[in-house]
């Protein structure tokens, strides 16, 4: 056995696994978790299998941090496999990778193990421990890499019990809801329940909602088993994007989705997530969907063509305003050019004349969100949220009244409460 400040055990070949051991060395005055194994060979895995692993852990390291855990990735091999852990405060990702024989259980920087498995070609690389440094090597390439002290790395995330609902969804499905609401949540740091995706149920199905409190985007999902939830469970804003950008990449087929009593588990393919709920609450914005007022068709053709203008000479703030009448007419002042103006032919309004304003970037996000050639919306006057839906989907707009979003243009209040 040699010694260093971390405490490096070479495991005897006849240890069964991981666990049995850490019961084997429960005496010793450093828990399991905090020592560094060193296998007696090295251990052999595809470096494909490991690149995809780091990039999946990336999305919760940290590199500028001082505190060298939130840079790194801890690394467990046992029984073929390893399994790369990444955490912050309130997210964990674990993904398998396959391996040969061999055990190990270190902590490295995640920037800098990535950069050494990039400097391989090979098919395969080979893992070891020697003292404080992990060695990859194969044939005659080898590198080593200094270990980040695993007394540091914290313990794996509990997302508490009980179980309130076990699901399965398309991971293409859950992924693109998690982007949408996404996209609508808050990045103010101020009004932490609103940097969130809300996940809550309606008739059994399970409904994910975002919102910056001047847009609200809203994505029922069917799934096998029904779900009923009494509040909804905040998911931090941070964890639903890692989650989405993840599936994408792997193009993950099936997910099961746990939601527990503080927090959440989701697993597919390899990877496992876990992250606790965020702590606030979230605004009750059912209220704000108008059950009746007036009527809006617009053709997504001629909608999106004149947004993309409107892209090409925008110039600050100024909002998109629909003239509502017998016919409808989009208009944008722009310092630069003037005033841009298009009617819409195909486009229907069954309401008294009327002057809206919206910002154009929330228009493009509504046609991201409602599905279909015809957006149907609802509007009750000038001053109100306008909602527009399609199947399953919602999509929650405040109207622009001066040529800036103003804070008395809100959705919700900045106690987070529905006005």
């Amino acid at each position: 056995m040699s010694t260093c400040s971390y405490c490096v055990l070479t495991v005897p070949d006849n240890t069964p696994d991981l666990a049995n051991y850490q019961k084997e060395s429960s005496n010793s005055s450093n828990i399991w978790h905090n020592l560094i194994v060193a296998p007696a060979k090295p251990l052999k895995t595809e470096r494909q299998q490991l690149t995809d692993a780091l990039k999946t852990a990336e999305t919760l390291t940290e590199s500028k941090s001082e505190e060298r855990w939130r840079n790194s990735v801890s690394l467990q091999g046992a029984n073929k496999k390893i399994e790369v852990r990444a955490q912050n405060d309130h997210t964990e990702a674990r993904v398998l990778v396959d391996s040969g024989a061999g055990k190990l259980l270190t902590a490295v920087p995640h920037r800098a193990f990535r950069k050494s498995i990039e400097a391989f070609t090979s098919a395969s690389v080979e893992l070891s421990a020697e003292e404080d440094k992990l060695i990859t090597e194969h044939g005659h390439r080898r590198l080593s890499l200094e270990h980040t002290d695993p007394e540091e790395f914290p313990e794996p995330l509990d997302v508490g019990e009980p179980l309130q609902a076990a699901l399965e969804l398309s991971g293409a499905v859950l992924s693109e809801a998690l982007d949408l609401t996404g996209r609508c949540a808050s990045i103010d740091a101020t009004r932490p329940s609103l940097n969130s995706i809300a996940l809550g149920s309606n008739k059994g199905k399970l409904v994910l909602v975002g919102t910056n409190s001047y847009r609200l985007t809203k994505i029922e999902l069917d799934v096998k088993n029904d779900v009923e939830l009494n509040e909804p469970l905040l998911v931090h804003l941070t964890t639903g994007k890692a989650v989405a950008k993840d599936l994408r990449a792997r193009k993950a087929e099936e997910v099961e989705l746990q939601l527990h009593s503080q927090g959440v588990a989701i697993d597919y393919d390899k990877v496992s997530w876990r992250s606790r709920r965020l702590i606030g609450r979230f605004p009750q914005w059912e209220h704000l969907i108008p059950d009746q007022g007036y009527n809006l068709t617009l053709q997504r053709e001629e909608l999106s063509s004149v947004l993309k203008a409107i892209k090409a000479v925008a110039a600050g703030n100024a909002p998109v305003r629909l003239e509502l009448g017998n016919e409808i007419i989009v208009r944008y002042h722009s310092s630069e050019i003037g005033v841009l103006e298009e009617r819409l032919p195909g486009s229907e309004w069954d309401g008294y004349k009327l002057t809206v304003g919206f910002s154009d970037k929330y228009l493009e996000d509504m046609l991201r969100v409602i599905e279909g050639e015809e957006i149907k919306g609802m509007l009750t006057t000038e001053l109100r949220p306008a909602y527009f839906s399609s199947d399953g989907r919602g999509y929650l707009v405040m109207p622009v009244r001066t040529n800036e979003i103003t804070d008395k243009d809100h959705i919700v209040d900045a106690e987070g409460e529905a006005v």
